[in-house]
C-alpha cells in the first residue's frame, strides 16, 4: 500500500505503476507495471530471506511521470494452513507435532488461511515411527492450541473415577469426532501428547483450565496428583483465584483445583473440589466439579456433584441447592 500522488499541475493523477528489484545487484523482477495501492502483486520469482525493493511512480493525464519512491523488504518463505485430506495441515505437505504447534508455530509457518477450529493432521513424534494421524483441534476456547484427548457424552462408567481407563494406553471409540453426540472416546492423544495446560470444556456449563502444571501427558496428570491452587476463604464467600460457573453449586470455605485430587471415595481426575469445612480441602470434601467425579454424594463421568452431609456451614452457590448431581458433557484437551 502506498499513498497516492498528487499532481501539482492540476491535470489529475492518471496511474501508478510498480517496479522490483533486487536490492543488491538492482536485478528486474518486475518491471514497471501499472498498479492499484490496497491490490496485492502476484506472479514473483523471489529467493528467500533476500532483500528487495519496490519503486512506485505516479503518472499525470498529461502522461508526465513523477519521480519514483522506494522501500526495501526482505523476503520470507512463508508456510500457511491448508485443508488436505480429513484433516488441515501446513501447505509445504509437512504437519505440526500438536494443536498448539499449528496455533503459535514459528517462521516460516504462520496461523493463516484455512485457520479455526476443526480437524487437523498432527506428526505427534516427528522424525520418529509413529505416522501422523487427525485430531481435532479448538483453536478458540481461552487462546486456542488444544488438543482432543478424551470426550464424555454418556454418563457411564467409561471415565468414572474409578475406571481403569485412566491408565489406557490404547484408543477407545477413537474414530468418533462427533464433538457433543455419539459415545466416549479416549484418543492417541490422551496417552501420548505432553502438555502443561489441560482444559475441561463442559457444553454449556463453563470451563476448567488447569495451566501451568508440570509437563506430561493427560494419562499421566489423571493418574498423579497435581495441585493448580488451593484456597480457604470464609464461610459464604467463594475464591478469587479459582473460577466458578452459576450452575456448579460448589460449597464455600475451601476448594481446590488440578488433577487426580482426592481419592476413590471422594476425588476428582481433571477439576475442582470444595468444602465448607475452612479446615482445608484435603480434610474432607462433599462437593466437587469436573471429569471423573466421586463423593459420598455419587459418581458421575463428567459434571458436578454436591453431597449434603447436614453439616453445611457455609453452605453452596448455584440455583439447584445444596445437594444434587448433575451430569454435564465434557471434553478434556491438552496444550
Amino acid at each position: 500500500s502506498y499513498t497516492a500522488a498528487t499532481d501539482v499541475g492540476g491535470s489529475a493523477i492518471a496511474s501508478h505503476a510498480v517496479r522490483i528489484i533486487r536490492t543488491s545487484d538492482s536485478a528486474e523482477i518486475q518491471d514497471w507495471t501499472t498498479h492499484s495501492t490496497g491490490n496485492a502483486v502476484t506472479g514473483l520469482s523471489l529467493a528467500t530471506n533476500t532483500q528487495y525493493s519496490v519503486l512506485v511512480r505516479a503518472t499525470d493525464a498529461l502522461g508526465n511521470v513523477g519521480t519514483a519512491t522506494a522501500a526495501n523488504w526482505t523476503s520470507t518463505n512463508q508456510i500457511n494452513i491448508i485443508v488436505a485430506g480429513a484433516g488441515k495441515s501446513w501447505s509445504d505437505s509437512s504437519f505440526a507435532s500438536s494443536c498448539k504447534a499449528y496455533r503459535n508455530p514459528t517462521a516460516p509457518f504462520v496461523y493463516s488461511g484455512a485457520t479455526g477450529d476443526g480437524m487437523y493432521t498432527i506428526d505427534a513424534d516427528g522424525a520418529g515411527a509413529n505416522a501422523p494421524y487427525d485430531v481435532y483441534c479448538n483453536m478458540t476456547e481461552s487462546g486456542g492450541g488444544w488438543t482432543l484427548a478424551l470426550k464424555s457424552v454418556l454418563n457411564d462408567s467409561t471415565f468414572a473415577y474409578s475406571s481403569s481407563n485412566w491408565n489406557r494406553v490404547t484408543p477407545l471409540n477413537a474414530s468418533d469426532f462427533t464433538l457433543w453426540g455419539g459415545g466416549n472416546s479416549l484418543y492417541r492423544t490422551y496417552y501420548e501428547l505432553t502438555g502443561t495446560d489441560f482444559l475441561v470444556l463442559f457444553e454449556s456449563n463453563g470451563s476448567i483450565l488447569l495451566d501451568g502444571l508440570s509437563a506430561g501427558t493427560a494419562r499421566q496428570k489423571a493418574t498423579t496428583q497435581n495441585i493448580k491452587t488451593t484456597s480457604i476463604t470464609s464461610c459464604l464467600n467463594w475464591h478469587t483465584s479459582i473460577p466458578r460457573h452459576s450452575s456448579w453449586d460448589l460449597q464455600g470455605g475451601s476448594a481446590a483445583s488440578g488433577t487426580n485430587l482426592g481419592n476413590n471415595f471422594n476425588g476428582v481426575r481433571f477439576g475442582i473440589f470444595a468444602n465448607d469445612a475452612l479446615t482445608g480441602p484435603f480434610f474432607e470434601w462433599d462437593s466437587g466439579v469436573g471429569i471423573g467425579v466421586i463423593s459420598p454424594g455419587g459418581n458421575v463421568s463428567s459434571g458436578k456433584i454436591v453431597f449434603d452431609d447436614g453439616n453445611n456451614v457455609c453452605n453452596s452457590y448455584g440455583s439447584s441447592g445444596v445437594s444434587g448431581n448433575r451430569f454435564y458433557k465434557a471434553h478434556l484437551y491438552v496444550r
